[in-house]
């Protein structure tokens, strides 16, 4: 499984600024500085999956990762049944075009099991934007 940024943040402040995002800031103590000097160093506007994990005494980051993954696994599956149903295709036809645009990206060799967490986001994201695009009365990527 692929190495996530992953880190202790406490919670500082929530606001809504002039032009309507919402910016959420957490605290991170010196002593993990190290675990987001990737952050800081990106441009501003890159963007990010963030999943946020109470941790408590008990908290495992390989079964968080491992949830992660089956999280995303399942909204994908249910993305592309709502893709198909929109369509009115089969869902293995959905599949399959999403396979197809994952290799042209050069995310997998020949299986969406191939993808990391981080893949699992992106295939949600384009089969989200094919839906979008669908009721908006374009036609799909």
């Amino acid at each position: 499984m692929e190495d996530l940024i992953t880190f202790p943040g406490q919670f500082s402040n929530f606001r809504v600024t002039a032009i309507g995002d919402r910016m959420v800031t957490f605290r991170v103590d010196e002593l993990y500085s190290e675990s987001i000097k990737d952050i800081v160093s990106t441009p501003v506007g890159t963007e990010y999956v963030v999943t946020l994990v109470p941790v408590g005494a008990n908290t495992d980051l390989k079964e968080v990762k491992e949830t992660m993954a089956r999280r995303f696994g399942k909204k994908l599956h249910a993305e592309m049944a709502e893709l198909a149903e929109l369509l009115d295709v089969s869902p293995e036809e959905v599949k399959n075009n999403l396979r197809e645009e994952l290799k042209q990206r050069g995310m997998i060799v020949e299986s969406t099991t191939e993808l990391p967490v981080s893949g699992l986001a992106i295939a949600v994201n384009i089969i989200e934007k094919w839906i979008a695009d669908k009721r908006n009365g374009n036609t799909q990527s």
